[in-house]
């Protein structure tokens, strides 16, 4: 049994693995209870009660993993991937799986400060893409985004393609693998309906961190296809979240 708790946990994460478990047969730790205490300063402590998986991070066991190991766990993946998407079904928002802001989620939260989020923000793929757009502009009084003036930039994305559910940060140290297979994918904190291109830009971006070339060749695999999109806003994103580290 496992105890996951602190101010910055929600139970909508609970709720979150609860909705993917029933509806897929991805390995998501099974939750036994939620409750919450507030503190003297009006702060909630939240508690989800859920189960151990056994096993290592993925990006701890890479380097002992046999090659027909990872191209194993490499299809887990892309199943994991595939039935994520099912459940995109209708959907034509951006949304974190709690609903309202995504400023508290786990890939905004660094802007809020200087470039804090409505409720309303980001819910499309264009108004998702002109959250960096505005914030460059703000801070550089400048039209462009990246090397890119703003059209070329949006040029690069399919604005009319559906959202898809996303864990998130499907990112190996989310991983848990045993015996040559995962055996379980946690810290569903940032789940919610994702950009077309959001799980390549995620697990691309984790990957290569890592530096295993063997592993950065599935990614492609994984994801179901090659997103240039992805590169593309990663090297946005990294632009802006380094300008904003660099502030702080």
């Amino acid at each position: 049994m496992v105890v996951k708790f602190g101010f910055s946990v929600h139970s909508s994460e609970a709720d979150a693995m609860i909705y993917v478990a029933s509806r897929t047969t991805i390995p998501v730790p099974q939750v036994y209870a939620v409750f919450a205490e507030t503190h003297e300063d009006g702060r909630h402590m939240t508690y989800i009660v859920q189960e151990h998986i056994p096993g290592v991070r993925l990006d701890d066991a890479l380097q002992s993993l046999r090659p027909h190991e990872l191209q194993a766990i490499a299809r887990q993946m892309r199943d994991t991937l595939a039935q994520l998407s099912a459940l995109s079904t209708k959907r034509t928002r951006l949304q974190p799986f709690s609903g309202g802001s995504w400023a508290p989620t786990v890939w905004f939260q660094a802007f809020q400060d200087t470039f804090p989020m409505g409720d309303e923000d980001a819910r499309v793929t264009e108004s998702f893409l002109a959250y960096f757009r505005n914030m460059r502009s703000s801070r550089y009084h400048t039209t462009t985004v990246g090397n890119w003036p703003l059209e070329e930039f949006l040029g690069f994305f399919d604005l009319t393609r559906a959202p898809i559910f996303s864990h998130g940060d499907l990112s190996p140290c989310n991983l848990i693998v045993d015996n040559g297979r995962i055996s379980g994918i946690v810290d569903w904190a940032g789940a919610g309906w994702y950009p077309y291109f959001w799980d390549s830009f995620v697990l691309g971006r984790s990957i290569a961190q890592l530096n295993d070339p063997e592993f950065m060749k599935l990614v492609d695999y994984i994801v179901g296809g090659h997103f240039p999109e992805a590169v593309n806003f990663e090297i946005v994103w990294e632009y802006e979240h380094g300008a904003t580290l660099n502030t702080l």
